[in-house]
């Protein structure tokens, strides 16, 4: 990160002096009158940046958008912050919704092709292009453009905040743990199975947003390969739909047993994989009669913490806190408070078949003697 800042301070210094209405103001007006006067055009700077990082974020998502229509996708949401746009039974629909970590998503239903391959590349890539596109283009104008200082500022500050979203998103990397657009292409581009795994939580959500649940979805798309590596992130996302489509089964030993072995490959080194792969061990412990001590084990500090933040908007997380408040808390006020909180989230879910899931199961715990 202390890279990344970097790069973006030598970024903004470099735009500011090759852009000469910039140089100018900069150099006869700013830097003579002192210190003081110096900062206060770094804050306007600052909140220009802002303005403009969001919408390089839109445009980012714009391209995935347009980069999968053009390959025969078709729109599933839509998201920049917690701003969501969802088609539901060919209405448009606005929600709130959110993923720590993500400034925004564009999701689509990938086509299907008869040889089992589709294609990715544009779809994966398109944010990135876009973002370049609009970045080079915003640099060139404020640099041959005469135009008043405010707007070559904020054209400014289009290339710096898309320079650093290509950079972050185009060089494949991990950011916290979460792997970017750059990664995910080379990882589905080199591996059958990831680009089966890339289709296939696609497909998925597609189909949950139109209200499907994961148990009438064909069994055979959640098989693994003999010897599957665990330690793929790609793998540990088949695995986890697997899983959850065992638990809404009721099936609890056989999700256990691939929960498992996702834990002991550390959720393929994805971390929010990696914790949502626990809570769920620790939801089929506690459903399944675990003994209280080993519960309490499952149940780590990161794994709270993880629970707590998410539980504001997923019902998976929230299940779970249900489970473990009536069954092994046996404390019936917060139970009811979480059933409550439970009802609101359900209300605004963009995927209605995951939510209606959800639900389900937290009615069936309701139904477990304590």
């Amino acid at each position: 990160m202390f890279g990344l800042g970097l790069a973006v301070g030598v970024c903004i210094a470099a735009v500011f002096a090759a852009v000469p209405s910039l140089r100018r103001v900069v150099g006869e007006e700013i830097m003579p009158r002192g210190f003081w006067y110096f900062m206060m055009w770094w804050c306007i700077a600052m909140l220009l940046l802002a303005v403009a990082a969001v919408l390089q974020v839109l445009i980012h998502e714009t391209g995935h958008l347009l980069g999968g229509l053009s390959s025969g996708y078709r729109f599933v949401s839509f998201r920049i912050g917690n701003r969501m746009v969802v088609k539901e039974q060919g209405r448009w629909r606005f929600k709130r919704f959110s993923i720590e970590g993500t400034a925004g998503q564009c999701l689509l239903e990938p086509p299907s092709t008869p040889d089992g391959k589709f294609p990715y590349r544009l779809y994966c890539m398109g944010g990135v292009a876009a973002n370049l596109v609009v970045s080079v283009a915003a640099v060139a104008v404020a640099a041959h453009v005469a135009m008043p200082v405010f707007w070559a500022a904020l054209l400014a500050m289009l290339f710096v905040s898309g320079t650093y979203i290509v950079i972050t998103n185009g060089i494949p990397l991990k950011i916290n743990g979460v792997p970017n657009d750059g990664y995910n292409l080379v990882t589905v581009g080199r591996d059958d199975f990831a680009r089966r795994s890339l289709w296939l939580q696609l497909k998925v959500n597609a189909l949950q947003s139109r209200g499907e649940r994961l148990r009438d979805m064909p069994g055979e798309w959640f098989s693994l390969p003999e010897g599957a590596d665990m330690g793929n992130y790609m793998t540990v996302a088949v695995a986890g739909m697997a899983a959850d489509r065992l638990i809404e089964m009721h099936c609890f030993e056989q999700a256990r047993d691939l929960l498992e072995r996702a834990d002991a490959a550390g959720a393929g080194g994805v971390e929010i994989f990696r914790r949502e792969v626990q809570a769920e061990l620790l939801f089929v412990g506690i459903v399944t009669g675990g003994e209280r001590w080993r519960l309490e084990q499952m149940y780590t500090p990161a794994l709270r913490r993880h629970v707590e933040r998410y539980g504001r908007y997923m019902l998976s997380c929230i299940r779970l806190q249900y489970a473990w408040a009536r069954l092994v808390e046996r404390d019936a006020a917060k139970a009811e408070a979480l059933l409550a909180r439970a009802g609101e989230v359900y209300a605004g879910s963009p995927v209605k078949g995951e939510a209606d899931a959800e639900m389900e199961l937290i009615r069936w715990v309701e139904t477990i003697e304590p």
